[in-house]
């Protein structure tokens, strides 16, 4: 393996942060190596917004309380944004359909793959990072907060710094679960049992002694229940369903 190889292999989730600042030169070359992610149809359909300033990161925190997102260095919402587009249409005199789950994905994906190559380049420089997925629970919160317009929604927050540990990454699940060759090889209810069942092992001798959530209490957490209905709510506010 190569050594971007190895650095994809180390990544693990950070959440506790030093005091110590991201020089503004370095953020935006994290950004701009972001920036030159693949995008479809180079429609670049997101928006970055940085917050530094501690006073917007604790009005984020008492919305959403992760300490992560008051603590880091830089908090970094990644926006779905159709903005550029309809003013493209504008420009060429053309009707303009974003109303689609389509449209949510190509602002979702194009977002998810800039700010990974963000945060990777961030790892590279020895920077933590901390997805925050947890946005989306408060989406119509945010959006206020962040003044977003018509076209827009918040997909999720990256949380950049130095890092004050150095967590181990977490196990994932086997590759032959996740992998398929030529087709979809379905499995029956006893082999993704064992699946299952594997994870939550994998998961309980990461944690060792330190009390963890093991893999199928987390799944629980999130599909036990219905999903929140404030990103759906936003979606249609915003134009995008």
């Amino acid at each position: 393996m190569n050594e971007i190889m190895e650095l994809m292999r180390r990544h693990a989730t950070v959440r506790e942060f030093t005091d110590e600042a991201i020089p503004a030169e370095t953020l935006d070359h994290l950004i701009d190596s972001g920036r030159q992610a693949a995008t479809w149809k180079g429609g670049q359909s997101y928006s970055i917004i940085v917050i530094e300033d501690p006073a917007r990161r604790q009005q984020v925190f008492d919305i959403m309380p992760l300490p992560q997102a008051r603590d880091c260095a830089a908090l970094l919402f990644f926006v779905g944004d159709l903005t550029r587009a309809e003013a493209a249409m504008d420009f060429r005199g053309e009707d303009f359909y974003p109303e689609s789950i389509e449209s949510v994905l190509i602002g979702a994906v194009d977002a998810a793959l800039c700010a990974q190559n963000v945060a990777l380049a961030a790892e590279g420089l020895g920077y933590g990072t901390c997805f925050l997925g947890y946005v989306r629970y408060f989406s119509e919160e945010f959006a206020e907060l962040l003044d977003l317009p018509q076209y827009t929604f918040p997909v999720f927050g990256l949380a950049l710094g130095r890092p004050a540990v150095e967590p181990a990454p977490k196990p994932r699940l086997p590759r032959d679960a996740v992998v398929h060759r030529e087709r979809y090889q379905r499995r029956d209810a006893a082999a993704l049992t064992e699946v299952v069942q594997q994870a939550d092992a994998d998961m309980r001798e990461y944690f060792g002694d330190t009390p963890g959530d093991s893999w199928s209490q987390r799944m629980a957490l999130q599909f036990a229940e219905p999903q929140t209905e404030s990103s759906t709510r936003l979606l249609r506010a915003k134009g995008w369903l």
